[in-house]
């Protein structure tokens, strides 16, 4: 029986996943361990995630809840949680950051302290999020070091996918200075961006 064990229910995606792969990622191949998930998105996410990262996904569904046991393969390297997760489910919206700072106008260094002050606060804010999405100059803000950077990751933590333009990764040369999130494209970007049903712009 598995060693470990992680309890998702009352969680929706992408956050019972992200739970899981903490976990799951650190397993050595052949070791098991188990989620429990009330949800059948959140059970079916995991054992896709589970099966294309080279480990085998065992489901047991007792009325509302299913127990995945999860034993890891061969593969050593699986793909970011928020993959696996459809747009929305986590929450309604999605929030499109596609610059440094709040406003153009003159006053810069306000722009960029309530940029900061922003992303730290969506932590804060019920339902979060389902995506962040960083574009343009706002990639910048992921540059390992920053407040911004370490807000995006406190959020990535709790579920929110952060997504990054990789085109604006490459432009501004922060590409290999994120310090988190998925580099994804415009054709992505923008499917996500349609399903979401709310777009928020600061």
């Amino acid at each position: 029986m598995s060693s470990q064990k992680v309890d998702a229910r009352g969680k929706t995606c992408p956050v019972p996943l992200v739970m899981t792969k903490k976990v799951f990622d650190a397993l050595a191949e052949g070791q098991k361990m188990q989620v429990v998930v009330d949800n059948d998105t959140s059970a079916k996410n995991i054992e896709t995630f589970v099966c294309e990262s080279g480990g085998k996904a065992v489901l047991l569904k007792d009325g509302v809840e299913t127990t995945l046991t999860l034993t890891k393969g061969e593969q050593a390297v699986s793909g970011e949680a928020e993959v696996y997760c459809s747009s929305g489910i986590a929450a309604a919206h999605v929030i499109y950051v596609s610059s440094d700072r709040v406003s153009e106008g003159e006053n810069q260094d306000l722009g960029l302290a309530l940029m900061q002050t922003f992303l730290q606060t969506i932590k804060d804010i019920r339902p979060l999020p389902s995506h962040v999405i960083f574009m343009h100059r706002g990639v910048t803000l992921l540059k390992e070091g920053t407040k911004t950077a370490e807000a995006a990751c406190e959020l990535k933590e709790l579920g929110v996918g952060i997504i990054a333009c990789g085109t604006c990764l490459d432009y501004f040369k922060v590409m290999d200075q994120r310090a988190c999130g998925k580099v994804s494209n415009m054709y992505d970007i923008l499917s996500l961006m349609t399903t979401a049903g709310k777009i928020i712009k600061p």
